[in-house]
């Protein structure tokens, strides 16, 4: 498909009243042709001031960039048409086409670039993400919180499951894997499947700590990874006791304090 884009063009200072004069032109990082398979062409014979030549004015490529553009030619009337190369893009980078006009009767010539920046297809999708940038899809592998109030773990036990496809950002097709990257020793059991995304884990040990769990994403070279922090739930919270109880952190009940527990 051809690019809708318009460079800007910049004409040179004359030496002389009659001078041949070719221009350059730049496609801007803001207005510029996608990457990766993008054709172009613009007629260079529109904008140049060739009535120094007397004869025919000939269009040819003298240089550009071979690995930024594939199929780069002119025709002698100065159609120029180009490709912008499979899998290359540096963001903000730009690359050259150096054309030059000769006179077909006469020795004289003189030459003019063509800039083009690439479009940047990733540069509003969200932070972090890992995005293709020749078709702009993306996946991010989000950080959730699992709040006190909502989690299913105590200080003694619980388990839980999150589905991690209702977690993660992507734009695309493509089937998307899930891996278990890491979990917090105060965790047990953890297991993601691989093509649900659904993670399961369970409570370990008597740790009041907030838990994490960290996870990846991949579709093709795509990969993404982030961590789910769960919370303990306090189950003594709000609770008030009698004189002489406590609360019992595992079940949230009072419970008759014996001679040896010292209540705060």
């Amino acid at each position: 498909m051809g690019c809708n884009c318009s460079p800007v063009i910049i004409t040179p200072t004359p030496k002389c009243s009659d001078c041949l004069v070719a221009k350059t032109i730049r496609y801007g990082c803001n207005d510029a042709p996608d990457p990766c398979g993008e054709t172009v062409e613009y007629d260079l014979s529109e904008i140049n001031y060739i009535t120094a030549c007397t004869g025919q004015a000939v269009y040819s490529i003298k240089k550009y960039d071979e690995d930024a553009f594939e199929n780069v030619s002119i025709t002698e009337e100065g159609v120029l048409t180009f490709t912008t190369a499979n899998d290359v893009f540096v963001k903000n980078k730009e690359y050259e086409i150096t054309y030059k006009i000769s006179c077909s009767n006469s020795n004289l010539s003189t030459t003019a670039k063509v800039y083009v920046c690439m479009n940047d297809k990733c540069k509003t999708k969200p932070k972090g993400s890992a995005c293709n940038q020749c078709t702009g899809e993306y996946i991010l592998a989000k950080d959730h919180r699992v709040k006190a109030a909502v989690s299913t773990l105590n200080a003694c036990a619980g388990n839980g499951t999150i589905y991690l496809d209702d977690v993660i950002e992507y734009i695309g097709s493509g089937l998307i894997s899930y891996l278990l990257i890491s979990s917090s020793a105060g965790l047990t059991d953890v297991s993601i499947n691989a093509s649900t995304g659904e993670l399961l884990f369970e409570k370990f040990g008597d740790t009041k700590d907030t838990q994490s769990i960290v996870y990846g994403i991949q579709r093709g070279s795509q990969y993404s990874e982030g961590i789910i922090y769960i919370e303990i739930k306090d189950l003594c919270k709000d609770v008030h006791c009698s004189s002489g109880q406590y609360c019992d952190e595992c079940t949230g009940d009072c419970e008759n304090a014996s001679a040896d527990i010292e209540i705060i």
